[in-house]
């Protein structure tokens, strides 16, 4: 059986490739297959917006901040849907942000992107092309039948086939496709689906809810499986799976969806005077691609966690401190909190300040008191100015001999102790 999907985005949708059939293979017992080629449909797997989330049509795709306060709810979208694809929807599923340009299938960056599709057979095959970034190629889990396996995929640079299943029992499973590392290794373009001798169904149910997580190195999962404080970044000691953001998702049945990146500030980067900073990366599909905007009414988002401020109040250069101003970087703050509430109109939005911010060193720096200082007023601000879903949520300092991942950041325990501190935290402000 061939697959030929059309290209055909459908707003306040989830990821979700919608397929087109010509019979061919099920008789004579040749490998279906997908080829993700020529003209395709994508969407985004997940409920329509006017069951949910109404996802606002005004909202900005350019990484400036909008103009005007968000609080309000938004206008309705006066234009016709789009027209309904003739063909079984969602084949192949996509969570996340997907740049749907290129009609040869979506590509992905930000750590946490997902792939799932559901077939009847004993395997499966993905064909996948990945342009590595400075980090080196990416990395995903893969799990069956909700059972994630070992060893993870290891992507080689360009394009090739990779067998995700193989010598199970010929009946119906599910394949999930989870990307464990940020932009910095690149970006992964699907381009197809083989299940050779069998039958790609209908993607499997989306989530209850998704989770939007906006940060950076301590958010993404960065070193967290590197063998102790002094070991440097790779993409084999990252794994986003393994983070506080992903813990909490799975508490709410909800998908992660990660918009960090390293080093990212909303003012000042750890490297002073890089470019660019966080709220430009806020409005991207592809993290690494200026061109590639993202459209947030494609996705219904339920929450937003933000945890940044780290970057702005440390740099790379040893025993230089050069804390940004701080009506700056609150103003900025409040300004990504108005961006985001434009964009997920009715999300819980939960700002956090990040473990490892301490006031111990330097002497008379600090680096915490600011910080939240900062966040409240600025949630503070928001909230008269009318948004009652913004909240600030106090977490707890962890000491320095905790970040034993790479580079000195927050260890797997961390992160799990991170996640069972939010939990009841997010039920309580959301009644999820």
């Amino acid at each position: 059986m061939s697959y030929a999907p059309r290209f055909m985005p459908k707003p306040g949708m989830r990821a979700v490739l919608s397929l087109v059939i010509s019979m061919g293979c099920v008789a004579s017992g040749a490998a279906c297959s997908v080829a993700i080629e020529g003209s395709v449909s994508v969407g985004e797997q997940g409920r329509d917006a006017s069951m949910g989330n109404t996802p606002s049509p005004s909202a900005s795709l350019s990484s400036e901040p909008p103009a005007a306060d968000a609080s309000a709810p938004p206008a309705r979208d006066a234009a016709p849907p789009p027209p309904q694809d003739a063909g079984p929807k969602g084949a192949v599923a996509t969570v996340g942000r997907w740049d749907l340009r290129d009609t040869a299938g979506p590509r992905a960056g930000w750590p946490g992107s997902v792939v799932r599709f559901r077939f009847v057979g004993t395997g499966a095959s993905v064909k996948l092309a990945d342009t590595p970034g400075r980090g080196g190629a990416s990395e995903w889990d893969v799990a069956i039948d909700g059972q994630w396996q070992t060893p993870k995929l290891v992507l080689a640079p360009g394009t090739a086939s990779y067998e995700v299943a193989r010598g199970l029992p010929n009946k119906e499973h599910a394949v999930e496709l989870f990307r464990r590392n940020e932009g910095l290794q690149g970006n992964t373009q699907l381009l197809g689906v083989t299940i050779p001798g069998g039958t790609l169904l209908p993607a499997p149910p989306a989530r209850a809810r998704t989770f939007e997580f906006l940060g950076d190195s301590l958010t993404n999962g960065y070193g967290i499986e590197g063998t102790g404080p002094r070991c440097s970044y790779s993409a084999a000691t990252q794994n986003f799976h393994r983070s506080f953001a992903s813990r909490v998702a799975q508490a709410f049945d909800a998908d992660p969806i990660a918009v960090a990146y390293q080093g990212k500030g909303l003012i000042k980067n750890y490297e002073r005077g890089t470019a660019p900073l966080f709220p430009e990366l806020y409005g991207r599909t592809l993290p690494d691609d200026a061109t590639s905007l993202w459209d947030p009414r494609r996705v219904s988002v339920d929450a937003v966690f933000v945890m940044l401020g780290a970057n702005d109040y440390s740099q790379e250069k040893a025993q230089v401190f050069d804390p940004p101003n701080f009506v700056a970087f609150r103003t900025a703050y409040e300004t990504l909190l108005q961006r985001v509430r434009t964009n997920a109109p009715t999300a819980y939005v939960i700002a956090l300040v990040g473990p490892t911010m301490s006031d111990a060193s330097p002497t008379a720096y600090y680096a915490r008191t600011d910080q939240v200082a900062a966040v409240t007023e600025a949630v503070a601000n928001r909230t008269a100015a009318g948004d009652t879903r913004v909240h600030f949520v106090s977490v707890a300092q962890e000491p320095s001999t905790e970040l034993s991942a790479c580079d000195y950041h927050p260890s797997v325990a961390v992160h799990e102790r991170l996640a069972n501190a939010l939990v009841p935290e997010v039920r309580r402000i959301t009644g999820f």
